[in-house]
């Protein structure tokens, strides 16, 4: 389900946010301490996370992508050729019926 997959992106980008807005030194009595080190790992490890979704999201589309054309293709050569005979006709009138259905 590709909604499950914005979801888990759109996590990731906001967690990404949340931590950008967040300060980079805390003080606790004298002692200061720096989190640029950290705050920079996590926003590194969001961002890996979400370019990992969207990675296999691209590689998803990609995929349906190349069978779509594939299939255009196939179909495309069936249904140029002059049917030899009625049952023939009636494959590529089928075939015709089927495309035109999944279009819509």
């Amino acid at each position: 389900n590709l909604r499950v997959y914005k979801d888990k992106i759109d996590f990731f980008i906001g967690t990404r946010n949340i931590i950008l807005e967040e300060k980079t030194s805390h003080t606790e009595g004298f002692i200061q301490i720096d989190l640029t080190r950290v705050k920079d790992s996590l926003v590194r490890h969001a961002q890996l996370y979400q370019n990992a979704y969207t990675d296999y999201l691209l590689e998803i589309a990609e995929k349906e992508l190349k069978n779509l054309h594939q299939l255009f293709n196939e179909s495309g050569i069936t249904l140029r050729q002059t049917p030899s005979d009625l049952y023939h006709l009636k494959d590529n009138m089928d075939l015709l019926a089927q495309l035109q259905d999944n279009q819509n």
